[in-house]
């Protein structure tokens, strides 16, 4: 049995000296060169990922807060002799809306402050001009961006109102 030398028998593992890593087969400069040729593209890649994935977020958050701001469109048809005054309930709170003339039409919103992006319970409500009788919806759950159509008819009891 040949007796091994010095110079053949590996390092220990705690030894990171260049001539133990040479031994190894690495080469400090080499691998250096090697691991930026793959971090670095590495990087770019996750990088860009990253940017396409902000962008795509922030077009689907643009896109919420626009729905978001446009509140609730009301198409009112009034087919009373009679102008109207336009209120919209929510919980016990009445706000007004608008006029609109007899027999003509009119279109209202409902501002994005009183819609919330999940949703509200409203109510309409129609009161003539110098009447105290008014004329009072079912109670409807409204989101931002939706379009309503309340028709006033010559008798208020027959009104309706249509989610369109």
């Amino acid at each position: 049995m040949k007796r091994r030398t010095r110079s053949h028998r590996a390092p220990p593992h705690d030894e990171l000296t260049p001539g133990a890593l040479r031994y190894k087969g690495i080469d400090k400069k080499e691998d250096i060169m090697n691991v930026k040729k793959l971090l670095i593209p590495m990087f770019a890649l996750a990088l860009g990922t990253t940017v396409a994935a902000q962008a795509q977020d922030t077009d689907v958050r643009a896109a919420a807060e626009d729905s978001v701001r446009q509140g609730v469109t009301i198409n009112v048809v009034n087919n009373n002799w009679l102008d109207m005054r336009v209120y919209f309930i929510v919980g016990s709170v009445r706000y007004r809306l608008g006029t609109v003339n007899g027999l003509g039409r009119q279109t209202l919103k409902i501002p994005a402050s009183a819609v919330p992006s999940n949703g509200n319970d409203i109510r309409l409500v129609a009161v003539p001009f110098g009447r105290r009788s008014a004329t009072y919806t079912r109670v409807v759950v409204v989101y931002p961006g939706d379009e309503l159509e309340y028709r006033i008819e010559s008798r208020l009891a027959l009104s309706n109102l249509f989610i369109l």
